[in-house]
């Protein structure tokens, strides 16, 4: 069903454009794909909801609110205050600042006594009672209470699982059927990400897995957030980094982590030494302790000489350079090369090396075909490019 206006009144059509329903309505909310009704509103009048800010929200507010199925039908009489789209072809429905749930013969499945229902998320609608204390549950789509409200937080359900909080605000998970995958233990929402949440009790953090069990035991000053499968972590007042396994990879002897919540990109994380800013590798080494090339044509002038100068420029670039992408497109030979002061970056953007001091501009691809013509070998042959040898500058900094 389409929304089809007229005349300043609203109606609906079909795919092909067969009018479904006159319109005679004052509004309309068309129904997403496999949900069949659409609601329809007499009276009311638009509202601007943006509070000033830019773009001007308008909703329709008032009126008496129904719904009509496919036929034109009204079979949800325009009684109500507000009707909203659940999923499962079951509708929310606001009577007289009560909410509760209709199906899609406009029978009341949960009585119209909440203070809130959420659309459903695989299955079941989080739900707040409206009487006494604030607490939150789950309905499923026959309209009954699934998990019974006793929690004072609850958000919709993801992957089977739901993050609630119970009187004393203490966060866990829940599964679809209530069990308590992770108990209501912990000081703050318990977010997961590739299969492990940071959590905090007494004031202290550690790690859970999805099961529950404590990977890493609450006992750091602060952990943040795990990028490139390292998190950094603070103990004693010092910061070092930890892997997804809770294993302390990197010493806490750093004075702070710069550059975000996030602790590694592309390889490096910047740090903060005895007053001194630095750059390290995942393994903790300082890279700031040998000096990167200073331009893009120095390293591929440098490549093109002999096998002990092409070795020497291996171990020099080994600290900074991360391990490439190994698709195809990296076979291609150079696009363009930008070299920026904190970063060597490919035409498919993808960093290389930061650089420490210095800033050279665009590269442009015809100039870089044209060096490399001047060049024999390797790095020159099409099936490669220069790119797929530069940065395969891994593992024992050989290239492949």
């Amino acid at each position: 069903m389409k929304i089809l206006r007229a005349n300043g009144k609203f109606g609906f059509q079909d795919e092909q454009g067969k009018v479904l329903v006159t319109p005679k309505y004052d509004h309309a909310v068309e129904p997403p794909e496999g949900e069949g009704l659409g609601i329809v509103c007499l009276g009311g009048g638009l509202c601007d909801r943006s509070d000033n800010h830019e773009p001007t929200r308008l909703e329709h507010l008032g009126g008496k609110w129904g719904a009509v199925d496919e036929r034109g039908d009204e079979v949800v009489p325009l009684e109500y205050d507000e009707l909203g789209h659940a999923g499962h072809r079951i509708l929310i429905a606001n009577r007289g600042a009560r909410i509760g749930l209709l199906d899609e013969r406009g029978t009341v499945i949960t009585p119209i006594e909440y203070s809130w229902i959420a659309p459903f998320s695989e299955g079941l609608a989080m739900c707040r009672r409206a009487e006494g204390e604030q607490r939150n549950g789950y309905l499923d789509t026959t309209g009954a209470v699934a998990i019974p409200c006793e929690y004072a937080d609850a958000l919709t359900f993801s992957e089977g699982r739901a993050l609630v909080a119970d009187a004393d605000w203490n966060h866990g998970v829940l599964d679809r059927a209530g069990r308590a995958i992770i108990p209501c233990l912990y000081e703050r929402h318990v977010l997961f990400k590739d299969g492990i949440a940071v959590v905090k009790r007494d004031g202290k953090y550690g790690i859970v897995d999805e099961v529950g069990a404590e990977v890493v035991p609450c006992i750091y000053e602060a952990i943040g957030q795990f990028s490139e499968a390292r998190a950094a972590f603070k103990l004693d007042g010092k910061w070092g980094y930890l892997n997804h396994a809770g294993e302390m990879v990197i010493a806490a002897r750093f004075d702070d982590y710069l550059g975000g919540p996030s602790a590694f990109d592309k390889g490096r994380a910047r740090v903060r030494l005895n007053g001194r800013e630095l750059f390290i590798n995942n393994k903790g080494a300082e890279l700031n302790a040998k000096k990167p090339p200073r331009t893009s044509l120095e390293v591929l002038r440098r490549y093109g000489q002999s096998d002990p100068e092409r070795a020497q420029l291996f171990d020099e670039l080994q600290p900074w350079v991360t391990a490439p992408p190994s698709d195809e497109r990296d076979r291609q030979l150079v696009a363009e090369l930008l070299a920026e002061t904190t970063a060597w970056v490919a035409s498919h953007n993808s960093y290389g090396m930061p650089f420490a001091q210095y800033s050279i501009g665009w590269l442009r691809e015809s100039l870089v075909k044209q060096f490399l013509t001047t060049l024999s070998g390797p790095l020159a042959d099409p099936q490669k490019g220069p790119l797929q040898l530069l940065y395969r500058l891994h593992g024992l900094g050989r290239a492949q």
